[in-house]
């Protein structure tokens, strides 16, 4: 069975004190470089980030002779004024190309930068706009059904709804519709052989 015992050590109060700020110091002399260091990264990673930042100082549309620039502003998430990095601008160009023809107001888009300075770019999309009439032909029978219409009313014209819808898609430029349906009614009339007779009795001298 050991016993252990409990030994004071007679170090004066002053050589602690002696030892706790060496202690000290020599730690502060490791960390300094060290906090030094991650500040220039810090640092240099914020100037790199700064420099490849790019600043868009405005947004043009070219071909938008009917839609509104607003129309197509509302459906992008790149703006004027907006910033972003260099290495994203392609990606997100086309992703906003894609959300213009989205709209299904533009048969194409293709989009051009002007670099003005190192941090400063102009962008334009150029759009070519769709054929804004709808046209619809509208036929319908008076009778229940095709077969009623056919056999029984010997496929009689009269007995017919003949039609055209025209919607005009993006009305006042601003992606609204508004259409309307025209009814025609055909008559056919055959005159009957006693009348073409009639028709063709000379006249008594």
């Amino acid at each position: 069975m050991y016993l252990f015992r409990h030994c004071r050590t007679n170090i004066p109060i002053f050589d602690v004190k002696i030892l706790f700020l060496l202690r000290t110091f020599l730690l502060l002399i490791f960390l300094l470089p060290v906090c030094s260091f991650a500040s220039r990264y810090d640092r240099v990673q914020h100037d790199t980030m700064h420099s490849n930042m790019l600043h868009i100082t405005e947004i043009k549309f070219k071909g938008n002779n009917i839609t509104k620039p607003q129309i197509i502003f509302r459906e992008m998430t790149l703006h004027s004024g907006d910033s972003l990095l260099q290495a994203d601008l392609e990606s997100e160009l086309d992703f906003n190309k894609r959300r213009i023809l989205n709209l299904q107001l533009f048969s194409s888009a293709r989009y051009d930068v002007i670099q003005i300075d190192e941090n400063n770019i102009e962008i334009t999309f150029t759009v070519t706009e769709l054929f804004f009439w709808i046209p619809k032909p509208e036929f319908t029978l008076a009778d229940r059904n095709f077969n009623v219409w056919w056999k029984e009313q010997h496929a009689n014209i009269e007995r017919t709804n003949i039609g055209l819808q025209l919607t005009r898609v993006n009305f006042r430029g601003r992606s609204e519709r508004i259409g309307g349906t025209a009814m025609i009614c055909l008559l056919y009339t055959s005159p009957s052989p006693r009348d073409r007779q009639k028709s063709r009795m000379p006249s008594s001298a």
